[in-house]
């Protein structure tokens, strides 16, 4: 990223901390520019403290609209300098905040430069996407190639269609069983079946269902409670 001009409107998508480390690293370039190893402003763009830089999270899982109300109000007055406003978990918005969103991008104040973070490009709204440069480092780490079969057949149970009845709990318990998955591994086959099934043409609604389980992890020696957990939520 060195002697990269900030864009006023830029899009993220990888783990968080591999993004926070990475955008940390070009606003030090940007607000401060030294080459010092030990320097202030380096440390307060990397504990999130630095005056210039303004963080916004979701109050729940995903954004709601007083979310982005309350953001549309701290950004109303234009700044004596540029302010960097860093909004974390941006994947979150439902279509409603993204649109509102979507209006402060075609018409950015002076001043200001957005940051959008998130793990999944495909959730943000495509026209945000198209309003923002996308720097895309991927999610942290893959699935491993011995979950691979896993996933591709987990991923065939979830699309079948439900009403029909066609699938069944014996069929999957059995899948379970052939496959001792371990918990390390849960979050990236998450990260997994949401590209399958966003590739078989998943609605949004269940890709969004899939997405909100980061939060939910399993305790440890958990895993097969929680896959099963998914295969019924979904």
């Amino acid at each position: 990223m060195n002697n990269t001009i900030m864009p006023r409107s830029s899009i993220w998508i990888g783990s968080a901390q591999r993004t926070h480390e990475h955008i940390a690293a070009l606003l030090h370039e940007t607000i401060c520019g030294c080459s010092q190893d030990v320097c202030a402003e380096k440390e307060l763009l990397f504990d999130k403290q630095h005056k210039q830089v303004m963080y916004i999270r979701p109050s729940a899982e995903t954004y709601r609209m007083a979310d982005i109300d309350a953001f549309l109000h701290r950004i109303s007055c234009v700044g004596a300098c540029a302010t960097y406003c860093i909004i974390e978990h941006a994947d979150r918005m439902p279509s409603l905040c993204a649109h509102a969103f979507l209006t402060l991008l075609e018409e950015p104040p002076q001043q200001y430069y957005f940051l959008l973070l998130g793990e999944h490009k495909h959730l943000f709204l495509p026209t945000i996407v198209s309003r923002a440069t996308v720097f895309d480092s991927g999610v942290d780490g893959c699935c491993d190639e011995n979950y691979q079969l896993f996933v591709d057949e987990f991923t065939q149970l979830l699309m079948i269609d439900r009403e029909k009845r066609i699938t069944s709990v014996e069929v999957f318990e059995q899948l379970l069983a052939t496959n001792k998955i371990d918990i390390s591994s849960i979050k990236n086959i998450i990260d997994a079946l949401i590209d399958r099934m966003t590739m078989y043409g998943a609605s949004p609604a269940v890709l969004n269902k899939l997405f909100l389980l980061y939060d939910k992890m399993p305790m440890p020696g958990g895993s097969e409670a929680f896959l099963r957990y998914v295969y019924l939520v979904i």
